[in-house]
């Protein structure tokens, strides 16, 4: 069109002596490659489409009239629409007029640009494409080999040179436009079989027309006859396509054995992958299984190919899980989700999927985890925090609250939805907001477990506006490769209050530890001397009954000596426990000594005694064997003595008394009882 615009004979013509393109040829080619280009837009909308639909409606028109003309030879007047051409121009019939194959492959073509977008004309557009195509190329071919006949319909109009070129190129551009159907999908397919026609093609057509060529100009220059440059060209052409037929062979061959290899290791990983890997399709059957479902599960890989897999969806799962699978059937991708699978012994397992599907083949390509140890873990670590005695708050690096326990919500006033995303600063009285924020910042810097503001008193602000005193532990925890900090916080209300109590009770206490050292005084010289009044008569009741007891033991009866006896007997116990209670007084100041003591041994003395003050008496002691206490001994016989005396005391009236000493185990610890 640029050179009928200008008038330049190159561009209309590319050679002197050569046909020209007529402007006509021009103008449809013009329309042909726009609405090609508006029929492959991405976007494209309704006026995109209207367009093209248009554009190639002329494009037919335009090879439709032309032909009527040569059939009716008819003037039509539309030849020199757009420019006058001189009578007489080269291979031309008529001025500005189109040759008749021209005009058949802008009908064809334009024909195919209106079946274009319908999917079940793929065949008839191919055909159209293809015929328009061919007729380019023969066209083409009568150039190359000089054969007027190829170019040149009688006396009408002949194809210009560029003409057909541009038809070969527009033909080559609408088959790719849909190369995913028909004859176009075996020659872009990505298997053997494309790649073999993607390399034997352009052989085919190019090797015969060049060998063609050649032998074609050997004949003219005289070098052989025509039988000669027949077999020529037949034995030239036999060696050069088996040349490359070798040589496509042993591409294939090095590419099967890469294919070989990366099938084998394509299917190492599906089987030995530790992931749970499958193909579904979208009729909701599995169709393969690595063994880590197996491993994982329990089933058999046939039990789950034999069931739609949203039978082995736990039933509370199963409306999301169809959800995600819809979107999967509309080419959505589906990351991280989670759902629950059946396993053999009846129990259910946490699965995390990641999964991606195939429009065309309508699979789902998916790979899945076993996480039902981490759910297990989050749930414990989730009741941890919530069943915490204190507010636990999780906070990331930019002071963000991500994770509420309740016992926060009750601390501060706040529900659980107003913390979460806030900065951990509403938390904080606002005098000392700035303060928190540079001590936050300091934190992340070198994070470690510790306290807070060691040393300070921190307090904490309500949504009422109250403050609280607080203690706050810090804990960084690494989660992937964002740390995290966990915040402890414990109201110490009543430590503080109880703080303030106990500095009053120690005061109180020293008070009365004063009153007491004086009593403990005063008692211990009242023990000294009531011990003193008591061993005079003592003495003198031990001594006359051992004077009686020697200067008249002949006179007195077995009866009478066993009184005396008992009388001095009496008088010794009497003497010890003087000197017990002033041991017991003196206990109060005396430093106490643990020691592993023999309660058992102990006892088993202690009624020995109480016996012989009362032979006659039938008194069963049940005393338990390893019967051990770690205690101060002198103490310890002093309180068995008491409690083992006052059993001897209070069961004098039964004929047949009992006394057992034994031990209880309670909460872990011995309690021992008379």
């Amino acid at each position: 069109m640029v050179g009928w615009i200008f008038n330049l004979p190159t561009l209309k013509s590319v050679l002197p002596g050569l046909v020209s393109m007529k402007a006509n040829t021009a103008f449809g080619f013009i329309l042909s490659g726009f609405s090609l280009f508006f029929l492959c837009l991405k976007k494209s909308n309704r006026l995109t489409s209207c367009i093209a639909q248009t554009l190639a409606g002329i494009v037919v028109l335009i090879g439709f009239l032309i032909l009527c003309e040569y059939f009716l030879n008819q003037d039509l007047g539309i030849d020199q629409l757009l420019f006058k051409e001189p009578q007489g121009a080269v291979g031309t019939f008529a001025p500005g007029r189109m040759a008749p194959t021209t005009a058949l492959n802008f009908l064809l073509l334009g024909l195919a640009l209106l079946i274009l977008k319908s999917w079940r004309s793929i065949w008839i557009f191919q055909f159209l494409t293809l015929s328009a195509g061919i007729i380019g190329l023969l066209n083409f071919m009568g150039y190359l080999y000089g054969v007027k006949s190829l170019y040149g319909v009688a006396s009408y109009t002949q194809m210009a040179l560029h003409t057909a070129i541009a038809f070969i190129c527009l033909s080559v551009a609408l088959l790719l436009a849909r190369p995913e159907q028909g004859l176009m999908a075996l020659i872009t397919d990505r298997t053997t079989g494309g790649l073999i026609v993607r390399r034997l093609l352009p052989a085919a057509f190019g090797v015969p027309f060049l060998i063609g060529w050649l032998r074609l100009q050997g004949q003219k220059a005289g070098f052989y006859g025509t039988e000669f440059g027949l077999v020529l060209f037949t034995i030239v052409t036999v060696i050069v396509l088996n040349l490359i037929i070798f040589w496509n062979a042993s591409l294939l061959s090095k590419a099967d054995s890469k294919r070989k290899k990366a099938e084998e290791e394509n299917r190492n990983f599906f089987t030995l992958s530790l992931d749970m890997l499958c193909i579904a399709g979208f009729d909701g059957y599995f169709k393969k299984l690595n063994p880590s479902w197996e491993k994982t599960l329990g089933f058999t890989m046939e039990d789950l190919c034999a069931k739609p897999f949203i039978e082995f969806v736990h039933p509370e799962d199963r409306e999301k899980t169809i959800a995600e699978a819809q979107k999967l059937s509309t080419g959505i991708d589906v990351i991280s989700f989670e759902n629950r699978y059946l396993c053999k012994d009846g129990s259910y397992k946490w699965i995390l999927w990641n999964s991606a599907s195939s429009l065309k083949e309508e699979l789902i390509y998916a790979s899945a985890r076993n996480i039902t140890e981490r759910k297990q873990a989050e749930e414990k670590f989730r009741l941890v925090v919530e069943s915490a005695p204190c507010g636990m708050l999780m906070i990331n690096e930019q002071g963000k609250i991500l994770l509420v326990n309740s016992r926060t919500e009750k601390l501060f006033g706040y529900q659980r939805e107003e913390l979460i995303g806030q900065p951990v600063e509403l938390l904080v009285p606002e005098h000392l907001r700035g303060k928190h924020f540079e001590n936050r910042k300091t934190f992340f810097t070198q994070p470690s477990t510790r306290l807070m503001g060691v040393g300070r008193d921190l307090y904490g602000i309500c949504k009422n506006g109250e403050k609280i005193p607080v203690e706050v532990g810090l804990s960084p925890v690494q989660s992937g490769r964002e740390v995290l900090v966990l915040a402890t916080i414990v109201d110490i209300s009543e430590r503080k209050q109880a703080e303030e109590n106990l500095k009053r009770l120690n005061e109180d206490l020293k008070y009365h530890a004063t009153q007491l050292e004086a009593a403990n005084k005063e008692l211990e010289a009242f023990s000294y001397s009531v011990s003193h009044d008591l061993r005079a008569p003592l003495r003198a009741i031990d001594g006359f009954s051992l004077a009686i007891m020697e200067d008249y033991a002949e006179k007195l009866d077995e009866e009478g000596k066993r009184n005396l006896e008992r009388i001095r007997t009496g008088t010794k116990r009497m003497a010890q426990l003087i000197d017990d209670m002033l041991n017991l007084s003196r206990l109060a100041r005396a430093e106490m000594r643990p020691e592993k003591v023999n309660l058992t041994a102990l006892a088993q003395e202690i009624i020995s005694e109480l016996k012989n003050t009362e032979p006659d008496r039938k008194v069963e002691a049940l005393i338990s064997d390893n019967l051990f206490a770690h205690c101060d001994l002198r103490l310890i016989k002093a309180v068995m003595e008491n409690l083992l005396n006052n059993a001897w005391k209070y069961t004098s009236k039964h004929p047949q008394a009992k006394i057992e000493l034994g031990s209880l185990n309670q909460n872990g610890k011995p309690v021992f009882y008379v």
